[in-house]
């Protein structure tokens, strides 16, 4: 049932990316370096409303779920062909770039004690935004923060899929000595 409603919401929030595109003409299904950058980077500029989705925190040997997390928003800057992303929380920008390579797995490990059908794959994701599986772009981010609420350092991994330029789903990993969580993210301007 999960995975049936977090389907539906991302087929809705797709939908409407690509009645955009499709006004637009502007398709992100593999599209080439060239075009990425001129065209669909610039789309991305801007402010993104973040939602944080359910995810897991293990520490010492031990996994339990999140619940979904408090929205925020993010910015993502676009200057002399270099992204940046950034919000109050992470403390700064980090660095965003274009990653090759297909497969990234988004489905949560046996043990994790959260809902797998939460957890969209690149193939589903894909196939939902008129794409076939693995042809959507991604982005990756990753950086050091200070934590504000516990003051503890985390190390960050951001792993998004454009889904279309107002779309931008994924995950995010931060490590802090006491532990890893995983959550998902989805970004919508």
């Amino acid at each position: 049932m999960g995975r049936l409603l977090a389907a539906l919401g991302i087929v809705a929030l797709v939908f409407a990316a690509g009645a955009a595109q499709a006004q637009e003409g502007d398709g992100v299904c593999d599209i080439d370096a060239g075009l990425r950058d001129r065209v669909l980077a610039p789309a991305l500029d801007g402010f993104w409303q973040v939602e944080m989705g359910p995810g897991s925190l293990t520490m010492q040997r031990r996994t339990i779920a999140l619940p979904p997390g408090q929205p925020s928003v993010a910015a993502i800057t676009v200057e002399g062909g270099e992204m940046t992303i950034g919000d109050g929380f992470l403390g700064g920008s980090f660095p965003l770039r274009w990653a090759d390579g297909r497969g990234w797995d988004m489905t949560p490990g046996e043990d994790v004690p959260v809902d797998p059908d939460d957890f969209l794959d690149d193939g589903e994701l894909g196939v939902l935004a008129g794409c076939a599986p693995g042809e959507l772009p991604r982005l990756h981010a990753e950086g050091d923060y200070t934590d504000p609420e516990s003051g503890l350092p985390v190390r960050f991994d951001l792993r998004l899929f454009v889904a279309g330029p107002g779309i931008l789903h994924g995950m995010t990993e931060g490590q802090t000595p006491r532990g890893v969580a995983r959550r998902v993210v989805t970004m919508m301007k």
